[in-house]
């Protein structure tokens, strides 16, 4: 969530947890099943996209009422994905998320905030910043700036995409 002149935005990304890269985003000025609908839609695009097959996968998210809902649910299975809920009172299940969400905010909101005269206008905005995560190289890492990628050797999502794609198949 992020707060703009008083008005909240919410981010609903679906992150890889192998490569840490958002592979489904949604941006909206409020939580709703239309977030979550648009945030699986952008993911089975990407997917589809890549050629990645969604049959079998495992979706992880917190309690929230919208992934509670029968409306997801049945999204889910219609994708032929798993569904994965956070135990209750156990944030320890979405601390990689929350890690990404404290990092978006550090390095490409806070100190900028006043650059955003109103709630559409970071909406339109975070697609560029998720890709800049997702893609970023290792400059502001080598360069003794803290970065997203500090966490992963300093190397960006993408970078491990590359990475898994050349390993051995069996």
């Amino acid at each position: 969530m992020f707060s703009v002149k008083g008005q909240w935005v919410y981010l609903s990304p679906i992150m890889d947890l192998y490569s840490r890269e958002i592979v489904g985003l949604a941006c909206g000025t409020g939580q709703s099943r239309l977030l979550i609908k648009a945030m699986l839609d952008d993911f089975k695009q990407n997917m589809d996209a890549r050629g990645v097959s969604l049959a079998g996968l495992l979706l992880h998210s917190d309690m929230g009422w919208q992934y509670q809902h029968g409306t997801y649910r049945s999204a889910l299975a219609r994708m032929g994905m798993r569904q994965s809920i956070s135990r209750k009172g156990n944030c320890l299940d979405k601390a990689i998320i929350e890690i990404f969400f404290g990092r978006l905010k550090v390095e490409l909101f806070y100190g900028q905030e006043r650059k955003f005269k109103t709630a559409q206008e970071l909406i339109d905005a975070l697609p560029a910043m998720i890709r800049w995560y997702n893609r970023s190289a290792s400059a502001n890492a080598q360069a003794g700036n803290p970065s997203l990628n500090t966490l992963q050797n300093m190397k960006a999502p993408a970078g491990w995409r590359a990475l898994w794609r050349k390993l051995p198949r069996s």
